[in-house]
Protein backbone atom coordinates (compact mmCIF):
# COMPACT_ATOMS: atom_id res chain seq x y z
CA UNK A 1 0.00 0.00 0.00
CA UNK A 2 1.07 3.56 -0.60
CA UNK A 3 -0.06 7.03 -1.60
CA UNK A 4 1.24 6.81 -5.18
CA UNK A 5 -0.51 4.99 -8.01
CA UNK A 6 2.76 4.84 -9.90
CA UNK A 7 4.47 3.11 -6.99
CA UNK A 8 1.67 0.56 -6.76
CA UNK A 9 1.79 -0.17 -10.50
CA UNK A 10 5.57 -0.58 -10.32
CA UNK A 11 5.14 -2.94 -7.35
CA UNK A 12 2.81 -5.19 -9.32
CA UNK A 13 5.15 -5.17 -12.32
CA UNK A 14 8.28 -5.85 -10.26
CA UNK A 15 6.65 -8.85 -8.57
CA UNK A 16 5.56 -10.60 -11.76
CA UNK A 17 8.44 -13.10 -11.76
CA UNK A 18 8.33 -13.66 -7.99
CA UNK A 19 6.08 -15.92 -5.95
CA UNK A 20 4.35 -12.94 -4.37
CA UNK A 21 0.60 -12.64 -4.89
CA UNK A 22 -1.77 -9.75 -4.24
CA UNK A 23 -5.09 -11.30 -3.12
CA UNK A 24 -8.22 -9.20 -3.14
CA UNK A 25 -8.87 -7.21 0.01
CA UNK A 26 -11.68 -8.96 1.94
CA UNK A 27 -15.14 -7.40 1.59
CA UNK A 28 -15.46 -6.50 5.25
CA UNK A 29 -12.11 -4.70 5.13
CA UNK A 30 -13.16 -2.92 1.93
CA UNK A 31 -16.27 -1.64 3.72
CA UNK A 32 -14.20 -0.28 6.59
CA UNK A 33 -11.67 1.33 4.24
CA UNK A 34 -14.40 2.92 2.17
CA UNK A 35 -15.86 4.43 5.33
CA UNK A 36 -12.46 6.00 6.08
CA UNK A 37 -11.59 7.06 2.52
CA UNK A 38 -15.08 7.62 1.03
CA UNK A 39 -15.64 6.97 -2.67
CA UNK A 40 -12.66 8.96 -3.87
CA UNK A 41 -10.35 5.94 -3.69
CA UNK A 42 -10.56 2.67 -5.63
CA UNK A 43 -9.77 -0.04 -3.11
CA UNK A 44 -7.62 -2.80 -4.60
CA UNK A 45 -4.39 -4.66 -3.95
CA UNK A 46 -1.77 -3.20 -4.40
CA UNK A 47 -3.60 -0.42 -2.57
CA UNK A 48 -3.19 3.20 -3.69
CA UNK A 49 -4.91 5.16 -0.91
CA UNK A 50 -4.05 8.58 -2.45
CA UNK A 51 -3.30 11.58 -0.20
CA UNK A 52 -6.80 12.66 0.81
CA UNK A 53 -6.17 11.79 4.47
CA UNK A 54 -2.42 12.35 4.45
CA UNK A 55 -2.57 15.05 7.15
CA UNK A 56 -5.35 13.37 9.16
CA UNK A 57 -3.37 11.24 11.56
CA UNK A 58 -6.33 9.48 13.24
CA UNK A 59 -7.68 8.52 9.80
CA UNK A 60 -4.25 7.28 8.72
CA UNK A 61 -3.96 5.11 11.82
CA UNK A 62 -7.47 3.71 11.32
CA UNK A 63 -6.71 2.88 7.67
CA UNK A 64 -3.41 1.19 8.53
CA UNK A 65 -5.11 -0.77 11.30
CA UNK A 66 -7.70 -2.16 8.89
CA UNK A 67 -5.04 -3.12 6.33
CA UNK A 68 -2.86 -4.81 8.94
CA UNK A 69 -5.81 -6.89 10.14
CA UNK A 70 -7.20 -7.90 6.75
CA UNK A 71 -5.62 -11.35 6.87
CA UNK A 72 -2.53 -10.84 4.70
CA UNK A 73 0.80 -12.54 5.41
CA UNK A 74 2.57 -9.21 5.05
CA UNK A 75 1.56 -5.57 4.71
CA UNK A 76 4.09 -3.18 3.23
CA UNK A 77 3.73 0.60 3.33
CA UNK A 78 5.74 2.08 0.47
CA UNK A 79 7.02 5.57 1.16
CA UNK A 80 10.08 7.62 0.20
CA UNK A 81 11.05 10.27 2.71
CA UNK A 82 12.81 13.36 1.37
CA UNK A 83 16.15 14.27 2.84
CA UNK A 84 15.94 16.73 5.72
CA UNK A 85 18.58 18.79 3.91
CA UNK A 86 16.30 19.25 0.89
CA UNK A 87 12.74 19.28 2.26
CA UNK A 88 10.69 18.90 5.42
CA UNK A 89 10.10 15.15 5.97
CA UNK A 90 7.76 15.71 8.94
CA UNK A 91 4.53 14.57 7.23
CA UNK A 92 6.25 11.48 5.82
CA UNK A 93 7.63 10.55 9.24
CA UNK A 94 4.18 11.16 10.72
CA UNK A 95 2.65 8.67 8.28
CA UNK A 96 5.27 6.06 9.23
CA UNK A 97 4.60 6.72 12.91
CA UNK A 98 0.88 6.04 12.37
CA UNK A 99 1.65 2.83 10.48
CA UNK A 100 3.78 1.74 13.45
CA UNK A 101 1.19 2.88 16.02
CA UNK A 102 -1.50 0.78 14.31
CA UNK A 103 0.62 -2.37 14.32
CA UNK A 104 0.49 -3.73 17.90
CA UNK A 105 -1.87 -6.69 18.06
CA UNK A 106 -1.89 -7.34 14.30
CA UNK A 107 -0.99 -10.89 13.22
CA UNK A 108 0.58 -9.86 9.91
CA UNK A 109 4.21 -8.95 9.22
CA UNK A 110 4.65 -5.24 8.68
CA UNK A 111 7.28 -3.51 6.55
CA UNK A 112 8.17 0.02 5.53
CA UNK A 113 9.41 -0.04 1.93
CA UNK A 114 11.22 2.72 0.07
CA UNK A 115 11.80 2.58 -3.66
CA UNK A 116 15.20 4.27 -3.37
CA UNK A 117 17.63 2.81 -0.81
CA UNK A 118 18.79 6.26 0.27
CA UNK A 119 15.31 7.61 1.12
CA UNK A 120 15.00 5.98 4.53
CA UNK A 121 17.51 7.36 7.03
CA UNK A 122 19.07 5.47 9.91
CA UNK A 123 16.92 7.11 12.59
CA UNK A 124 13.71 6.10 10.82
CA UNK A 125 14.98 2.56 10.27
CA UNK A 126 15.83 2.24 13.95
CA UNK A 127 12.34 3.50 14.88
CA UNK A 128 10.80 0.81 12.68
CA UNK A 129 12.97 -1.98 14.02
CA UNK A 130 12.24 -1.02 17.63
CA UNK A 131 8.52 -1.49 16.88
CA UNK A 132 8.96 -4.83 15.08
CA UNK A 133 8.36 -3.26 11.67
CA UNK A 134 10.95 -4.23 9.07
CA UNK A 135 12.53 -1.40 7.03
CA UNK A 136 13.23 -2.59 3.47
CA UNK A 137 15.25 -0.38 1.15
CA UNK A 138 14.89 -0.59 -2.62
CA UNK A 139 11.62 -1.66 -4.22
CA UNK A 140 12.89 -4.70 -6.10
CA UNK A 141 15.17 -5.74 -3.26
CA UNK A 142 12.26 -5.47 -0.81
CA UNK A 143 10.03 -7.69 -2.92
CA UNK A 144 12.78 -10.26 -3.34
CA UNK A 145 13.36 -10.22 0.42
CA UNK A 146 9.67 -10.86 1.07
CA UNK A 147 9.67 -13.66 -1.50
CA UNK A 148 12.70 -15.36 0.05
CA UNK A 149 11.37 -14.83 3.57
CA UNK A 150 8.22 -16.67 2.53
CA UNK A 151 10.32 -19.58 1.26
CA UNK A 152 12.21 -19.72 4.56
CA UNK A 153 8.90 -19.63 6.43
CA UNK A 154 7.53 -22.49 4.32
CA UNK A 155 10.63 -24.56 5.07
CA UNK A 156 10.38 -23.87 8.79
CA UNK A 157 6.65 -24.66 8.91
CA UNK A 158 7.22 -27.99 7.15
CA UNK A 159 9.21 -29.19 10.14
CA UNK A 160 12.16 -30.15 7.95
CA UNK A 161 15.70 -30.13 9.28
CA UNK A 162 18.95 -29.36 7.48
CA UNK A 163 20.81 -32.59 6.81
CA UNK A 164 23.81 -33.61 4.72
CA UNK A 165 22.62 -36.12 2.17
CA UNK A 166 25.16 -38.56 0.78
CA UNK A 167 24.90 -40.56 -2.39
CA UNK A 168 24.47 -44.33 -2.19
CA UNK A 169 28.13 -44.86 -3.03
CA UNK A 170 29.55 -42.32 -0.59
CA UNK A 171 30.01 -43.45 2.99
CA UNK A 172 29.04 -40.68 5.37
CA UNK A 173 32.30 -41.15 7.25
CA UNK A 174 34.16 -39.97 4.15
CA UNK A 175 32.30 -36.67 4.12
CA UNK A 176 31.86 -35.50 7.69
CA UNK A 177 33.47 -36.21 11.06
CA UNK A 178 31.51 -38.55 13.31
CA UNK A 179 31.45 -35.98 16.13
CA UNK A 180 28.27 -34.03 16.81
CA UNK A 181 27.86 -31.12 14.36
CA UNK A 182 27.42 -28.67 17.22
CA UNK A 183 30.86 -29.44 18.60
CA UNK A 184 33.28 -27.11 16.76
CA UNK A 185 36.19 -28.45 18.80
CA UNK A 186 35.81 -31.78 16.97
CA UNK A 187 35.48 -30.30 13.46
CA UNK A 188 38.22 -31.12 10.99
CA UNK A 189 39.17 -30.33 7.43
CA UNK A 190 39.04 -33.07 4.83
CA UNK A 191 42.27 -33.88 3.08
CA UNK A 192 42.34 -33.18 -0.64
CA UNK A 193 41.89 -36.88 -1.54
CA UNK A 194 38.94 -37.13 0.88
CA UNK A 195 37.35 -34.00 -0.49
CA UNK A 196 37.73 -35.12 -4.08
CA UNK A 197 36.38 -38.58 -3.27
CA UNK A 198 33.30 -36.93 -1.76
CA UNK A 199 32.79 -34.80 -4.87
CA UNK A 200 33.27 -37.80 -7.15
CA UNK A 201 30.56 -39.68 -5.26
CA UNK A 202 28.11 -36.97 -6.38
CA UNK A 203 29.18 -37.09 -10.01
CA UNK A 204 31.78 -34.30 -10.07
CA UNK A 205 34.62 -35.18 -12.43
CA UNK A 206 38.02 -35.22 -10.74
CA UNK A 207 41.51 -35.98 -12.14
CA UNK A 208 42.75 -39.57 -12.17
CA UNK A 209 44.94 -39.94 -9.12
CA UNK A 210 46.59 -42.24 -6.60
CA UNK A 211 47.55 -41.69 -2.98
CA UNK A 212 50.86 -43.43 -2.30
CA UNK A 213 53.92 -43.22 -0.09
CA UNK A 214 56.76 -41.09 -1.35
CA UNK A 215 58.81 -44.11 -2.46
CA UNK A 216 56.06 -45.33 -4.78
CA UNK A 217 55.19 -41.91 -6.21
CA UNK A 218 57.41 -42.13 -9.36
CA UNK A 219 55.85 -45.46 -10.33
CA UNK A 220 52.36 -44.05 -9.73
CA UNK A 221 53.20 -41.15 -12.03
CA UNK A 222 54.16 -43.52 -14.85
CA UNK A 223 50.98 -45.55 -14.31
CA UNK A 224 48.78 -42.47 -14.55
CA UNK A 225 50.74 -41.09 -17.50
CA UNK A 226 52.74 -37.89 -17.85
CA UNK A 227 52.34 -34.99 -17.31
CA UNK A 228 51.30 -35.28 -13.68
CA UNK A 229 50.98 -33.14 -10.57
CA UNK A 230 52.42 -34.26 -7.27
CA UNK A 231 51.25 -32.91 -3.91
CA UNK A 232 52.03 -33.44 -0.25
CA UNK A 233 48.94 -35.12 1.19
CA UNK A 234 49.42 -34.57 4.91
CA UNK A 235 46.20 -33.77 6.80
CA UNK A 236 48.03 -30.91 8.53
CA UNK A 237 48.74 -29.08 5.25
CA UNK A 238 45.60 -27.14 4.32
CA UNK A 239 47.55 -24.62 2.20
CA UNK A 240 50.11 -26.75 0.40
CA UNK A 241 51.36 -24.13 -2.05
CA UNK A 242 52.42 -21.86 0.83
CA UNK A 243 55.08 -24.39 1.85
CA UNK A 244 56.04 -25.62 -1.59
CA UNK A 245 53.89 -28.72 -1.32
CA UNK A 246 52.79 -28.78 -4.97
CA UNK A 247 54.85 -29.68 -8.03
CA UNK A 248 53.18 -29.32 -11.43
CA UNK A 249 54.00 -30.30 -15.00
CA UNK A 250 56.11 -33.35 -14.13
CA UNK A 251 56.94 -34.94 -17.49
CA UNK A 252 59.59 -37.62 -16.94
CA UNK A 253 60.42 -40.41 -14.44
CA UNK A 254 63.49 -38.46 -13.33
CA UNK A 255 61.39 -35.35 -12.61
CA UNK A 256 58.90 -37.50 -10.74
CA UNK A 257 61.61 -38.97 -8.50
CA UNK A 258 63.08 -35.54 -7.78
CA UNK A 259 59.65 -34.16 -6.91
CA UNK A 260 58.84 -37.13 -4.67
CA UNK A 261 62.17 -36.81 -2.81
CA UNK A 262 61.52 -33.11 -2.15
CA UNK A 263 57.87 -33.53 -1.11
CA UNK A 264 58.78 -36.43 1.21
CA UNK A 265 60.24 -33.80 3.56
CA UNK A 266 56.73 -32.41 4.02
CA UNK A 267 54.66 -35.57 4.05
CA UNK A 268 55.11 -39.33 3.99
CA UNK A 269 52.00 -39.60 1.80
CA UNK A 270 51.75 -38.00 -1.64
CA UNK A 271 48.88 -37.38 -4.05
CA UNK A 272 49.84 -38.09 -7.65
CA UNK A 273 47.27 -37.08 -10.28
CA UNK A 274 46.95 -36.30 -13.95
CA UNK A 275 47.65 -32.70 -14.83
CA UNK A 276 44.67 -30.78 -16.20
CA UNK A 277 45.99 -28.26 -18.70
CA UNK A 278 42.82 -26.90 -20.34
CA UNK A 279 41.11 -25.28 -17.37
CA UNK A 280 39.16 -22.07 -18.02
CA UNK A 281 39.17 -20.67 -14.50
CA UNK A 282 39.93 -21.56 -10.93
CA UNK A 283 36.96 -20.91 -8.68
CA UNK A 284 36.20 -20.99 -4.98
CA UNK A 285 32.98 -22.66 -3.84
CA UNK A 286 31.93 -22.67 -0.21
CA UNK A 287 28.76 -23.51 1.69
CA UNK A 288 27.62 -23.15 5.24
CA UNK A 289 24.31 -23.52 7.06
CA UNK A 290 23.22 -20.26 8.68
CA UNK A 291 20.80 -20.72 11.61
CA UNK A 292 18.43 -18.09 10.17
CA UNK A 293 18.85 -18.25 6.39
CA UNK A 294 19.64 -21.94 5.92
CA UNK A 295 22.13 -22.93 3.23
CA UNK A 296 24.38 -20.07 2.10
CA UNK A 297 26.61 -20.43 -0.96
CA UNK A 298 29.83 -18.52 -1.60
CA UNK A 299 31.30 -18.25 -5.11
CA UNK A 300 34.47 -16.44 -6.12
CA UNK A 301 37.79 -16.48 -7.89
CA UNK A 302 39.93 -19.29 -6.52
CA UNK A 303 43.65 -19.81 -6.17
CA UNK A 304 46.28 -18.55 -3.79
CA UNK A 305 45.23 -14.92 -4.30
CA UNK A 306 41.53 -15.43 -3.58
CA UNK A 307 41.57 -13.21 -0.47
CA UNK A 308 43.32 -10.40 -2.38
CA UNK A 309 41.00 -10.61 -5.40
CA UNK A 310 37.93 -10.12 -3.18
CA UNK A 311 35.50 -11.29 -5.87
CA UNK A 312 33.35 -13.45 -3.60
CA UNK A 313 29.58 -13.38 -3.96
CA UNK A 314 27.23 -14.74 -1.28
CA UNK A 315 23.81 -16.09 -2.24
CA UNK A 316 21.06 -18.45 -1.11
CA UNK A 317 20.58 -21.54 -3.30
CA UNK A 318 17.07 -21.92 -4.72
CA UNK A 319 14.77 -24.05 -2.62
CA UNK A 320 13.67 -27.35 -4.26
CA UNK A 321 10.10 -26.18 -4.76
CA UNK A 322 11.26 -23.01 -6.56
CA UNK A 323 13.90 -24.34 -8.92
CA UNK A 324 11.46 -24.29 -11.84
CA UNK A 325 10.73 -20.58 -11.41
CA UNK A 326 12.05 -18.14 -14.04
CA UNK A 327 15.60 -16.92 -13.34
Amino acid sequence: MGASGGDMAMTADAARDLDITFPNIPDESVTLLRHILADRVHIANPFDFHTHIWFDRPALRAMFSVAQRAGFDAVGFMIDCPSAQKADPASYIAAIEEFIAAYPGARTRAAIICSLPESLDAKTREMCLAAGVVPLQGQRQALEALDLAAAVGEAWSSGGVVALRTSASAPASALVPTSAPDSPAHARSLTEPEGKAALAAFGVRIPHSRVVNAHDAPAAAETIGFPVVMKAASASLEHKSDVGGVVINIRTPAEAKAAADRLARLSDTLLVEEMISDGVAEILIGMTVDPQFGQVLVLGAGGVLTELCATQSVCCPPSPQRQSSPP
